[in-house]
């Protein structure tokens, strides 16, 4: 796995996950942390438009709340969001103490040998003041660190001084609310803060390699990607006595636990079905189930027909389908624009659409959990 920005915090309290010959095992995709990413989207988008033409269901959409909702939200979040670059891809190389910055969105790919990735949601310069690094907060905030003890700040601040030749940093957190408001939390880094945190980094690298599982709260907390392989908690999981698991959901806390069981199930099959079929690809024979039929990894074909106008031709007109998403739509945009110009073309394409009467909005309901006093969206 690859040490990062945001595993910083985790990494401070175990390195175990981060070393080389830990598997990267496959993610399952979190509703609660899709719609984080989706504000930080709506953040950003605000951040660059600076003559108030965004549109206004398309950020409605990110954000997750309705168009009637949004110019309420949009004004709150205006009243404390900064100009600045957002969005920043900074790579900290603790060997040589450097940093420097990409506009790459996919950060693995390009990270180099030795460095460590790390995403700034808002990168802001001004004259006679201290390089700032924003770090926006939205949904779940159980375990948040404060600006002055926060590890991804820390570490955001010194790849954002050593790329600018700044001797000090401002990190300011920003916890957004769901209706836009913000609670900022500040601290300020001199060039021996930067130096301590230079050498907490190079020496935790070095450290990786040899690392062996430390087991402790942090595992849940801070969301350790390597809890279903690490020997030490699956070893806890084997000797703690587990009650087991509920299907009946008559209660407040049988809803609870069995929500926190899902999870936990979910996880352990997506990491236990990777491992079966690793092993039926390396092992053709398969293997025999119990009623004496014989699992084998096979390569099934499946059809699909390209619509040209030719097959279209020939196909009853009931049985083609005219739909697409505004995530088809943004993959074509970005594949076509110009850099830098994906986003406002993004922006005109919805809202000719929404003009045209093209978008239609469908409601759904699901589990998702929220901070005690909060209102759904």
């Amino acid at each position: 796995m690859l040490l990062s920005g945001s595993k910083y915090g985790l990494a401070r309290c175990c390195l175990y996950w981060a070393r080389a010959d830990v598997p990267d095992l496959p993610r399952v995709e979190n509703p609660d942390a899709k719609a984080g990413t989706n504000r930080h989207h709506a953040l950003e988008a605000l951040v660059n438009d600076t003559d108030g033409t965004a549109s206004a269901l398309w950020l409605a959409s990110l954000w997750g709340c309705t168009v009637e909702e949004w110019p309420a939200i949009e004004a709150n979040i205006r009243e404390w969001l900064p100009t600045g670059a957002p969005e920043v891809a900074l790579y900290y190389h603790p060997a040589t103490d450097t940093a420097r910055s990409s506009d790459a969105r996919d950060r693995a790919y390009q990270c180099e040998a030795g460095e460590v990735p790390m995403t700034v949601d808002l990168l802001r310069h001004r004259d006679g003041a201290p390089i700032e690094v924003w770090d926006y907060k939205t949904g779940r905030q159980d375990n948040l660190e404060l600006a002055a003890s926060n590890a991804q700040l820390a570490i955001c601040c010194l790849a954002a001084a050593r790329m600018t030749g700044a001797t000090a940093a401002r990190g300011v957190l920003a916890v957004v609310a769901d209706d836009g408001t913000a609670r900022l939390d500040e601290v300020e880094l001199d060039s021996l803060d930067l130096d301590a945190i230079a050498y907490e980094v190079r020496g935790l690298v070095e450290r990786t390699p040899t690392s062996e599982p430390a087991p402790g709260p942090w595992c849940s907390d801070k969301w350790c990607p390597a809890r279903a392989v690490c020997p030490a908690t699956r070893a806890a999981m084997v000797a703690t006595p587990m009650e087991p698991m509920s299907i009946v959901v008559d209660s407040a806390d049988a809803c609870a636990r069995i929500h926190t069981q899902i999870g936990l199930a979910e996880e352990f099959l997506e990491t236990v079905k990777r491992a079966r079929n690793e092993w039926l690809q390396s092992n053709p024979a398969g293997c025999e189930l119990a009623d004496g039929s014989v699992l084998q990894w096979t390569i099934e074909e499946r059809d699909s027909i390209e619509l040209t106008d030719a097959a279209a031709a020939l196909i009853p007109p009931e049985a083609i389908e005219r739909k697409t998403s505004k995530t088809a739509i943004e993959r074509a945009i970005k594949a076509t624009a110009a850099k830098g110009e994906a986003a406002a073309k993004m922006r005109e394409v919805l809202a000719a659409l929404d003009a045209a009467g093209a978008i239609k909005t469908t409601q759904f309901g699901r589990p998702r959990a929220r901070k005690a006093g909060r209102r759904a969206a």
